[in-house]
């Protein structure tokens, strides 16, 4: 399991460059996630203010990456370790798995992740 990505990218600048890939507005993004002002944004995007859990969550459904990814506990943007889906080699039980991201919402998936790693200290 990764822990620290590699890029060296903190939240804040993971944030700007993730709403710049998409050439969104800061006023865009902070309206689109409830945020009161695109001066409070660009506070997270330098640094400069802490954002709340909620507020996190709501910025990695925006930019479709898991907050993991954002926080810099992985490189996969989706935030899922490649060695859980490695290690299914049944065909059917691995499309089950690939759906079960698809429609689980990331609070689900933070659990199975937990248990993943419970199951992975054996």
């Amino acid at each position: 399991m990764t822990f620290e990505n590699g890029d060296d990218m903190d939240l804040g600048t993971k944030l700007r460059k993730e709403r710049e890939k998409r050439n969104w507005s800061q006023k865009y993004v902070a309206e689109k996630v409830g945020i009161s002002s695109n001066a409070v944004l660009s506070h997270y995007e330098r640094g400069v203010r802490d954002l709340n859990t909620k507020t996190l969550t709501k910025l990695a459904r925006l930019y479709d990456v898991s907050s993991d990814y954002l926080l810099g506990l992985t490189d996969d943007p989706k935030g899922f370790d490649n060695d859980f889906f490695e290690a299914i080699t049944d065909p059917s039980l691995k499309r089950w798995c690939e759906e079960l991201v698809k429609d689980s919402k990331e609070d689900d998936l933070y659990k199975l992740r937990i248990m993943w790693d419970l199951i992975n200290k054996k």
